[in-house]
């Protein structure tokens, strides 16, 4: 390591700061749902099954499948050819683009009940949906299709090398955000309402409170 030089130690230094991150965000990964599992098996395993119910299911554990792969990619584990770093980083993009999605599936819905199933939002939202989310399918199949891996040029880098490739995977995020903005608007019309008629009960206190508080995180 103390005989490369400075230019070839820095990818080595970013791998590995990548590692740290990666590291964090799958212990975070756990916790959370260690912590939610009681929850989880008392209002979702041990009740009818429902579309919701495997919606939620897909959702919450389609991220181990793709937080394995994106590990196998991000030095945690030995040096791989570029073929397969390809196949990894495929599976790891896909799934958590469809998990997002599906994750902004059960919110959406969510919000469309705390309209009331208002007939405008039944046909509005799934057409706001499409427009935001398919686009984002499209930027990450251009980004995934450009995206160039070649061997491990020094012995001490472990898992995938990138050599670059299009940079429009940003727009993905972009379109997340239009979203979520939207979604924090129509969360924020009903609990307005609900809060100047007196119908602010524990129960919607909580549910509004959640829910915006959730997308204006992700939105900031």
């Amino acid at each position: 390591m103390n005989s490369l030089s400075a230019s070839e130690q820095e990818p080595l230094n970013d791998g590995r700061i990548i590692s740290y991150f990666l590291v964090s965000s799958i212990v975070l990964f756990l916790y959370d749902w260690i912590l939610m599992l009681p929850a989880e098996i008392k209002f979702v395993w041990n009740t009818k099954l429902r579309p919701l119910n495997v919606l939620y299911i897909l959702q919450r554990y389609m991220p181990f499948i793709d937080t394995i792969a994106f590990a196998s990619t991000a030095s945690l584990v030995r040096p791989m050819n570029p073929d397969t770093c390809r196949v990894l980083v495929n599976i790891s993009g896909w799934m958590s683009l469809a998990g997002i999605a599906l994750t902004e599936v059960v919110l959406t819905v969510r919000t469309w009940a705390l309209w009331e199933n208002d007939i405008r939002l039944s046909f509005g939202l799934p057409i706001f949906f499409v427009c935001c989310w398919a686009p984002s399918f499209y930027v990450l199949h251009v980004f995934l299709q450009t995206q160039t891996f070649i061997p491990s040029p020094f012995p001490q880098e472990f898992g995938c090398t990138y050599l670059g490739g299009q940079s429009v995977f940003y727009l993905c995020w972009v379109l997340l955000t239009v979203y979520e903005a939207g979604m924090l608007l129509l969360m924020l019309i009903p609990a307005i309402k609900s809060f100047r008629s007196g119908r602010w009960f524990t129960l919607t206190r909580t549910v509004y409170r959640d829910g915006i508080t959730y997308y204006i995180v992700l939105f900031a």
